[in-house]
């Protein structure tokens, strides 16, 4: 992870939006972003997303969010994204979620007294102890878009009041 090159725009949510759903709509396999001062552009085989950055300085998160964190969890935004709207048709109600890890691997699961439960596994990189949490399907959704065409990372300090950064 060292070797990253880390940008620090703000770009539009609805941006994310629609470039969320053009690679869900396609089948590329490479996609390329370019950035200019005031602009992001994503090509995906034969469309072109063009839109302007937010003006600002990006948040400095660094200040507020601890950096001893111990455990990292990479994984496709993607694949998690269908996992958790997958499992999400059965957390209706409730709108809770368990992501547990694992080697190699999470699993997202739901249960509700009206609809059953839900699994779902999703291939991820993680070599630290086990860990569960519980989120609301309204809060991973709202993360998700925001990282979507990278591999999400996440850094979780552990204990905490649970704190997660994706970059």
């Amino acid at each position: 992870m060292s070797n990253r090159l880390c940008l620090k725009v703000i770009i539009p949510r609805k941006t994310i939006g629609e470039a969320r759903k053009l690679l869900d709509d396609t089948s590329a396999e490479n996609i390329a972003i370019s950035l200019s001062e005031n602009k992001i552009r994503f090509i995906m085989e034969d469309v072109t997303l063009t839109s302007k950055l937010i003006d600002g300085t990006y948040p400095d998160y660094e200040r507020v969010i601890p950096t001893d964190n111990d455990k990292v969890l990479e994984l496709g935004v993607k694949d998690l994204s269908q996992a958790v709207d997958r499992v999400s048709v059965v957390a209706e109600r409730t709108r809770a979620i368990k992501v547990i890890t694992a080697p190699n691997h999470i699993t997202i699961t739901t249960s509700s007294p009206d609809l059953g439960s839900a699994q779902e596994e999703v291939e991820a990189k993680y070599d630290s102890d086990s860990l569960e949490m519980k989120l609301k399907v309204t809060a991973s959704k709202s993360v998700l878009p925001t990282a979507l065409l990278l591999p999400l990372f996440m850094t979780l300090l552990i204990p905490a009041p649970f704190t997660f950064l994706c970059r």
